[in-house]
Formats: C-alpha cells, sequence, structure tokens
C-alpha cells in the first residue's frame, strides 16, 4: 500500500507560513506558502456567445398594369303574389338581394353590346347600358301582370330563397 507522508514543522509561536514534504513520491515535492497573504481564485469562466445571423432578403419586384374587366350585378328581389282583392301581396322573406359576378367574357360582351339578358326566366333584356354608370331598372322575372292589372304568379327558386 502507498501511504504519503507529509512531515510539518512549526512553532508554537505564531506560524506564519508552513512548509510541506511529500516523500512518497520518487521526486521530492516541496511546497511553500503564506498562508497571511492567499490571493482569490479568479475562475475565468468562459462565456458562451453564439451569434445570432439575421439575414435580410432585398428583392425587386416588377410591376405592371394589368387590364381587368369587373362587372357586378346587384339584385333586388321584391317578391309578390296575385291577390284578388288588392293587385299584389308580399309573401314572406319576399325580399332580399343577390350580388352576381360576370366572368370575363360575359362582362366582355356587356361592355360591347351595351345590353345585359337576365339569366333567370322570363327572357327579360336590358338595354340602354353604359359603361361605368349604375342604372337601376325593375322587370318581372317569374309569372306576369297585365295592363288590365290580371296577375297569374308560378314558383320561384334562387340560391337565396328557395321555393317562394
Amino acid at each position: 500500500m502507498y501511504f504519503p507522508r507529509i512531515i510539518t514543522f512549526s512553532l508554537i509561536q505564531q506560524t506564519l507560513g508552513f512548509i510541506a514534504y511529500d516523500c512518497g513520491g520518487p521526486k521530492i515535492n516541496i511546497t511553500a506558502f503564506n498562508s497571511l497573504k492567499v490571493e482569490f481564485c479568479d475562475l475565468q469562466t468562459e462565456v458562451n456567445v453564439q451569434p445570432i445571423q439575421r439575414i435580410q432578403l432585398l428583392q425587386k419586384t416588377d410591376t405592371y398594369s394589368i387590364p381587368y374587366k369587373s362587372c357586378s350585378i346587384i339584385i333586388n328581389y321584391f317578391i309578390s303574389r296575385c291577390s284578388v282583392l288588392e293587385d299584389a301581396q308580399m309573401v314572406e322573406n319576399g325580399y332580399f338581394t343577390e350580388i352576381s359576378e360576370l366572368g370575363s367574357s360575359r362582362c366582355s360582351e356587356i361592355h360591347q353590346r351595351l345590353i345585359y339578358h337576365l339569366p333567370l326566366g322570363g327572357g327579360g333584356v336590358i338595354t340602354g347600358l353604359k359603361i361605368n354608370e349604375t342604372r337601376l331598372f325593375a322587370t318581372t322575372i317569374a309569372g306576369y301582370i297585365d295592363r288590365n292589372g290580371n296577375c297569374k304568379g308560378t314558383t320561384f327558386t334562387s340560391d337565396k330563397a328557395l321555393n317562394i
């Protein structure tokens, strides 16, 4: 077994330091230090800093105009029924609004001819349209009323109102 032997010398009076001998190894290790003047160990801690890469993408975009035609038709429905004593009576849920977006070819056709054919029954045609102008028209799209006030009704179906 290996037992290191350390021999220390000290006087009984005030001791300002000591000397230590390590005789157990192949070489003699003599260490002396002053116990009154011990400096603090300044351990350097490694600062682990990782820089964050910031990238800004700069891109030049080409902008140019594209000709675009848009036709929206707002249809206000006022649905009534024939009556014996009066000319017409309002039906329940008989007033509603639809917005009809037309495709590019249909929109171009309206711009060229300035005429709009109603898609719902009755074969109604609206003429006298002007570009970039709002016009109001009233037409009967289902049933009929003649000049004498005779009324003939029918059922009506739309995406907004079913079977009125």
